[in-house]
């Protein structure tokens, strides 16, 4: 792949010195840099991988606290390291690669290249080329999401720069990949609502660009989108946005709230002329069209709920999901009264979010109902551990799941799991077969702080009633990547013979 030729397409600026010293938040780390001390923010350790890439990510330009003296400051402190590619090394990874270009591409075109612009033009102009050389493609089993990425790459990066074989790989990579990474209704196929939503960005934004070029492939990247935009629906909570799977570190979940409420702020906000309108008119059009998919939501009366209930029982692979299967989240109004706490980060802060105890969800002896997957476990193999796929019923007054995965645990055969909404409440119901003693867990995350009582447990404008022993922990509730707030996990205990009834009421506190 050849690096584009022409003269650099954006106009050359001089920019100043910044005085004044700037905060730089990289993958929910903060960090305070002063005039002058540019080389020792890339020459430092960051706790989290994440950072160091987020920095050279480039994306916290969009920042509003960042002013573009300081990201042109900070560029050219980049160039006089990093300026020529290394394989293999984090600066040049091509997913990283392609992010910075596409991010630098949107300042450039805003604010101008900083003089001398051939030295710039230059840097960018390698980028393609070096994309296009480690290309993220391994195998169905281990390809997630950083294909379609390194394709975006170049496909808006060669439309920038006027690079037609950038263009033409970017776009083949876009179109095979969608088909592979969405399902039949629109959904990302990893698990994440978040997740969905930025993949939901990155086709959205390609087919702007292709209609604004007049290029072929623009009608069939707008169907992508728009049945993405679709799927994004889902995720309009009355309480707001369930980060439901892994967050990304690329961005905040705020900046793309947009794409599942229809409101124009975030990233729309950032779009110019009619764009929004059209991503915005794109998504009420085909909102219609929404079936069940590996997402399910019910709307009934002041209740609203929302399950991730995998084809397969086990969190998809490779993928963003985790193990919380039988989870869901619950909002009473508009507040969120019981909510799936997401993940703090990818480091060992957040190991532990990915648990079936983290979820709202049912633990016998301690165990989920699905093991942790693998991206080389075989269909042979997952049904020989956990039997077939589990059966989901939409039914009239809310969702039913039967799993015989957790029959691989010694004296229990199936487990069902009933949500019946009635009148003004909600009963959940966990059926367990089996013989012998078993300890059950039910597990409740909550924002609202907990006070339970002779078989009552108040959280904020609701209360449970069941039968157990109850202990209530601290817990956290991800905000974004890196960030959260302190919320309680409630744990339900019964020490019981199978076959085993439990029934959870959930209704309006008095």
């Amino acid at each position: 792949m050849a690096e584009p030729a022409g003269a650099q397409p954006f106009a050359e600026k001089d920019f100043e010195l910044p005085l004044e010293p700037l905060k730089i938040t990289l993958a929910g780390a903060t960090y305070t840099i002063l005039p002058g001390e540019e080389a020792e923010l890339y020459s430092r350790s960051f706790h989290d991988t994440e950072q160091l890439l987020a920095l050279h990510r480039f994306a916290w330009i969009y920042d509003k606290d960042v002013e573009p003296d300081w990201a042109v400051r900070l560029w050219r402190q980049w160039l006089s390291v990093y300026s020529n590619p290394v394989p293999g090394n984090w600066p040049w990874h091509p997913y990283t690669a392609a992010e910075r270009l596409i991010n630098l591409l949107y300042f450039f075109r805003n604010y101008g290249v900083p003089s001398p612009a051939d030295e710039s033009h230059i840097v960018l102009a390698r980028h393609g080329p070096s994309i296009w050389d480690q290309l993220e493609f391994y195998g169905d089993a281990y390809t997630g999401n950083h294909l379609a990425n390194n394709g975006r790459g170049l496909y808006l990066g060669g439309l920038q720069l006027n690079a037609s074989d950038w263009i033409e790989a970017g776009s083949r990579i876009l179109l095979h990949e969608a088909d592979r990474i969405f399902d039949d209704h629109g959904f990302l196929n990893e698990g994440s609502s978040h997740y969905h939503l930025l993949a939901t960005k990155w086709y959205a934004e390609c087919w702007l660009a292709a209609e604004e070029a007049g290029r072929p492939e623009a009608a069939r990247l707008g169907d992508i989108a728009c049945h993405a935009l679709s799927a994004a629906s889902m995720f309009a909570m009355p309480g707001g946005l369930p980060l439901i799977g892994d967050i990304s570190p690329d961005c905040p979940p705020d900046d793309l709230v947009c794409l599942a409420f229809g409101e124009k702020t975030g990233w729309l906000e950032r779009l110019s002329g009619t764009a929004p309108e059209t991503i915005l008119s794109c998504r009420v059009e085909a909102r219609t069209s929404l079936k069940p998919s590996a997402w399910r939501r019910r709307q009934m009366g002041s209740w609203s709920a929302i399950w991730h209930a995998p084809p397969l029982g086990w969190p998809e692979q490779p993928g963003h999901a985790h193990q919380d299967f039988g989870g869901f989240e619950l909002h009473y109004g508009n507040q969120r009264v019981l909510i799936d706490p997401g993940r703090l980060s990818y480091g060992p802060e957040g190991e532990d979010d990915i648990s079936a105890k983290s979820h709202n969800t049912l633990l016998i002896d301690g165990q989920g109902a699905y093991p942790e997957n693998k991206p080389y476990y075989g269909k042979e193999f997952r049904e020989k551990v956990c039997g077939p796929s589990p059966d989901y019923q939409d039914t009239s007054n809310g969702f039913s799941l039967t799993t015989r995965a957790v029959a691989r645990l010694s004296g229990v055969d199936s487990w069902r799991r009933s949500w019946a909404f009635k009148g003004e409440g909600l009963r959940l119901r966990d059926e367990v077969a089996g013989n012998g003693r078993h300890r059950m867990y039910r597990v409740f995350h909550t924002p609202f702080p907990v006070t339970a009582s002779g078989g009552e447990i108040q959280i904020g404008p609701v209360v449970l009633r069941t039968k157990g022993e109850v202990s209530v922990l601290p817990a956290r509730r991800s905000l974004a990547y890196g960030q959260s707030e302190p919320s309680f996990r409630i744990i339900v205990s019964n020490y019981t013979n199978l076959p085993w009834t439990g029934d959870v009421e959930i209704c309006p506190a008095s």
